[in-house]
């Protein structure tokens, strides 16, 4: 079903339905002072979190599937692939949530052009700008998959493989901009982990060289 819809379309669905959720979960818990004033902070910071283990995930598998064994050995590339060109739209979708949930939280001073634009947010400028450059940076790199028969030869994996960076600048983000974040360096420790084992994997795994076919005996030397 999500294969015959364009990847927006797809990000737009999921977006809806993570709403939808949400706001049920939100009419399903008592109201209470403190949790009226900051619900939008741990929608904000809970969903956010939730979208960087997908996208530590979506960008580990990447690397893995860039692994030249690929071509000869790994059988299940395929459905990997499904996988991985799906992962970003949850990602995308979780991300929108995000947005949305900080921009209703009144104590954060992050307006809309504070989200959308480097610089300008009310609340730790520089770790939000972080944070939108990665979103901008996304969206670059799943579209130059999305559209690569649009570009020229190449250039969409060019563009694509940009997305260790996404990581990067996702993974400071949210260590620089919680208020948990000392409670959840093991957390952030772990992620950024697995994208440098995926990498050592990607990078360091021998590729064996294809062997010279033996003679065979009686065969004249040429």
């Amino acid at each position: 079903m999500l294969g015959r819809l364009s990847p927006g379309q797809q990000a737009g669905g999921v977006f809806a339905l993570l709403l939808a959720l949400l706001v049920l979960t939100v009419r399903a818990v008592p109201a209470t002072p403190y949790y009226e004033r900051f619900l939008p902070w741990i929608v904000a910071r809970g969903v956010g979190l939730t979208a960087l283990v997908l996208l530590t995930v979506l960008v580990s598998l990447g690397i893995l599937l860039s692994h030249p064994l690929n071509r000869s050995v790994w059988r299940q590339t395929k459905e990997l692939l499904v996988w991985h060109r799906y992962l970003w739209t949850f990602v995308i979708a979780l991300i929108a949530v995000h947005v949305v949930a900080i921009l209703l939280d009144r104590y954060a001073h992050v307006s809309l052009f504070g989200a959308l634009v480097p610089g300008l947010s009310g609340y730790r400028a520089l770790p939000v700008a972080l944070g939108t450059i990665s979103l901008y940076a996304l969206l670059l790199t799943a579209a130059s998959a999305a559209y690569a028969k649009l570009l020229p030869a190449g250039l969409w994996l060019g563009i694509h493989r940009w997305g260790a960076l996404v990581f990067a600048l996702s993974w400071a983000h949210a260590l620089l901009t919680g208020t948990d974040s000392l409670a959840l360096r093991p957390f952030y420790l772990f992620l950024l982990a697995v994208v440098a084992v995926s990498a050592a994997v990607r990078y360091w795994m021998a590729v064996p060289r294809p062997q010279a076919p033996q003679a065979r005996k009686g065969d004249s030397p040429s």
